[in-house]
């Protein structure tokens, strides 16, 4: 039996979803705050979670697979998204 495959993107889409949760109603984020995630992504956060295993990670090509996240973190996953949608925090 083939094992399915794991949900497959690129650096580039995962900033543009990163820069986009940013944006509210009126506001515009600039192409210099895009390029910004993107560097961060490349060179900090996507490197430290394929060392984890969460991800795998080709900086040449740009294509990341995401790996199913063990139980624990699955567990924290859950809990967060639980409390965001149960906790109504008013703007600033």
């Amino acid at each position: 039996m083939v094992p399915p495959r794991r949900p497959e993107t690129t650096v580039e889409e995962l900033a543009d979803v990163l820069v986009g949760w940013r944006l509210r109603d009126d506001d515009f984020v600039g192409e210099d705050e895009r390029r910004t995630v993107l560097v961060s992504l490349h060179h900090r956060h996507l490197p430290m979670l394929a060392k984890s295993g969460l991800v795998t990670y080709d900086a040449d090509s740009g294509s990341v697979e995401f790996s199913p996240p063990p139980a624990p973190i699955q567990v924290l996953i859950k809990f967060s998204y639980q409390y965001d949608n149960a906790v109504d925090v008013p703007e600033a």
